[in-house]
């Protein structure tokens, strides 16, 4: 027996107008979507607003400002851990402009930046470039005493929580040496053998 083979179908004349209605229909389809999701876009986003805009909150008694300072530092051992470190890597590279920026207030007028930066000018530290590693670091409130070795020399260097930030306290000695000219303390330094070479 023979099997019968399928001949092409050929579509009617009226069929072609059909798939041409089902295009026009999609395509409508598609545009009705595209609006409606350009439509609700701005009803779906994130609510982006700037911070004078947010409601105010209900106090906790203890600001963010208060926990982190504007620059960041925050008033814990970290946050006076990262400021000594930053302060004392200043301090033994021999930029003691951007050191005497990093004092307390106090400290800051003991002897200007322009003095300090000249004493140290003409009397550089004896270890310029030996760098301190901080050892312990211990908070009490708004001070902190950082215990940092140079070489074989241990220090303990005093900070203050001030203006948002951790900042270098001057020694005693420190004190009493800036109370005098800057051409006194670089001529004492000399005689008593306390001026590195550059």
């Amino acid at each position: 027996m023979e099997t019968p083979v399928s001949q092409p179908s050929r579509r009617h004349p009226s069929d072609r107008g059909g798939l041409a209605s089902a295009v026009v229909i999609g395509s409508a389809f598609l545009s009705l979507a595209a609006t409606v999701v350009l439509t609700l876009a701005p009803l779906t986003r994130p609510d982006v607003r700037t911070v004078a805009d947010q409601p105010p909150q209900r106090s906790t008694g203890v600001s963010s400002e208060a926990a982190t300072g504007a620059d960041g530092q925050a008033r814990t051992r970290a946050g006076a851990r990262a400021a000594a470190r930053d302060a004392l890597a200043a301090y033994a590279s021999g930029r003691y402009g951007r050191f005497h920026d990093l004092w307390s207030s106090a400290g800051k007028r003991l002897i200007s930046r322009r003095d300090y930066v000249r004493l140290h000018e003409r009397c550089p530290q004896p270890g310029e470039g030996t760098p301190f590693e901080i050892r312990k670091v211990t908070v009490f409130g708004d001070r902190a005493k950082v215990r940092a070795a140079r070489g074989r020399s241990t220090y303990i260097f005093e900070f203050v929580y001030q203006r948002e930030a951790w900042r270098y306290v001057p020694t005693a000695r420190q004190r009493r040496e800036y109370a005098r000219d800057v051409a006194e303390i670089i001529a004492a330094r000399r005689d008593a053998g306390r001026c590195g070479r550059r």
